[in-house]
């Protein structure tokens, strides 16, 4: 069997809980997100809750899913049967999540050398993006401003917020668990996207709340209108430029920013929702990943130099006659 290759980018992730929440027993609040490395795969999930068990059914949803998926990758695959996979996965947790009142977006990417599959259910996005800062492809939110779940689910308006929602008030037509919102149109089965992975791009993953400002202020149809993604990818991309690229650091820096947006100063209180960004440089390794490349190297040249030292012919002595 042909050995393959254990890839892993450079990866940037940060969290900022939302208002009702306490960052010291809850510190991530309804958020939950993952990054998992197999062979030549990583598998990034942002999961955000919503209802008051939000957390709970997003903390299953981020234990359960992602070892699916994991279970079934093997080396090779092809995007079309990753895309079973993710399909198929989500069918066996969405059958585990009952919750009627609670739920969870849920999006998963699977990153292969040559392509991005994902998953996407409800309104966390996913874009991703070249060096340049360009945006390349975006998924598609499941709220009233997709037009598709616009003509399928059963919507209300919401003069308090002014926004649309289905059944007792939820703002996305696809999550897992909801229950009671069956009868409104709500779906758990995920919205494939198959990207090719270019030689120079980021991909983020992240919660709503990094478009609610687009959505809310701007009047954008957001996801699926170009110019909300591109602000997104705008708002990103400035932070990695001022951190000289560095996802990490960037990942930070742009959820503090986010959540300073919403932060109150003088009342020392914060107003925002959950905030959670998962970011990777696709062409860069990550620090770890190197670290073990370089062992690996200066083992094999410590032994090839050993080997070299026993098989060296013994110089030939000369004796005067």
């Amino acid at each position: 069997m042909r050995k393959t290759q254990r890839q892993k980018h450079a990866i940037g992730v940060a969290a900022h809980p939302g208002k009702d929440f306490d960052s010291k027993k809850i510190p991530f609040g309804q958020d939950r997100h993952s990054v998992h490395h197999k062979g030549t795969y990583t598998v990034v999930s942002v999961f955000d809750g919503h209802g008051s068990d939000g957390h709970k059914v997003s903390e299953r949803v981020n234990s359960l899913l992602p070892s699916l998926i994991l279970e079934q990758l093997v080396p090779e695959l092809s995007g079309s049967a990753i895309e079973q996979i993710l399909k198929k996965s989500f069918a066996t947790c969405s059958k585990a999540i009952k919750d009627k009142y609670s739920g969870t977006t849920a999006t998963v990417a699977v990153i292969t050398p040559t392509e991005i599959v994902l998953a996407n259910l409800g309104d966390s996005p996913a874009l991703l993006f070249t060096k340049e800062g360009k945006l390349l492809h975006t998924t598609h939110d499941h709220t009233h401003d997709n037009l598709e779940e616009r003509k399928r689910a059963s919507w209300d308006y919401y003069d308090d917020d002014i926004s649309w929602r289905i059944g007792t008030g939820l703002m996305v037509s696809r999550a897992f668990g909801d229950r009671i919102e069956e009868t409104a149109g709500l779906l758990h089965v995920p919205e494939i996207y198959r990207w090719s992975q270019p030689t120079n791009a980021y991909l983020a993953v992240c919660s709503d709340s990094f478009t609610e400002e687009y959505r809310r202020i701007k009047g954008v149809q957001l996801i699926m209108a170009p110019n909300g993604a591109k602000e997104i990818v705008e708002e990103i991309y400035s932070v990695l430029d001022r951190e000289k690229l560095n996802v990490s650091r960037a990942a930070k820096r742009a959820v503090e920013e986010r959540v300073k947006k919403f932060y109150d100063a003088k009342n020392g209180w914060y107003n925002g929702d959950n905030t959670t960004l998962v970011l990777l440089d696709l062409c860069k390794k990550s620090r770890k990943d190197r670290k073990s490349r370089k062992d690996n190297k200066d083992n094999k040249d410590k032994k090839d130099k050993k080997g070299n030292k026993g098989n060296k012919t013994r110089k030939q002595k000369h004796y005067r006659v």
